[in-house]
């Protein structure tokens, strides 16, 4: 038989259809992901924000209090449900 060969997969998502690639070499999927997400601008939530209480909960999701660590300002932030959302929503 054949032997398993761990693969690294990552989905693009377009208006009507999503794409999984699938890459043998854990290097070149961290090389494609950090390419990808400089493209679109992606920044990771924890990297400027520290997630305290939650405030309250709504329709589409749950709103939290937090604060921004570069200036320790207090913002709410609105965490919404991906499952819950279309499509054409997700790519706005």
């Amino acid at each position: 038989m054949f032997d398993e060969v761990p693969l690294y997969p990552f989905t693009l998502v377009f208006p009507h259809k999503k794409r999984t690639f699938f890459l043998v070499k854990e290097e070149d999927w961290n090389r494609w992901v950090k390419i990808l997400r400089d493209a679109i601008g992606y920044a990771d939530f924890f990297e400027f924000y520290e997630e305290l209480d939650v405030v309250g909960n709504g329709k589409f999701g749950l709103v939290k209090l937090a604060k921004y660590k570069k200036t320790n300002c207090h913002v709410a932030v609105k965490i919404l449900r991906k499952s819950e959302m279309t499509n054409k929503d997700l790519e706005l």
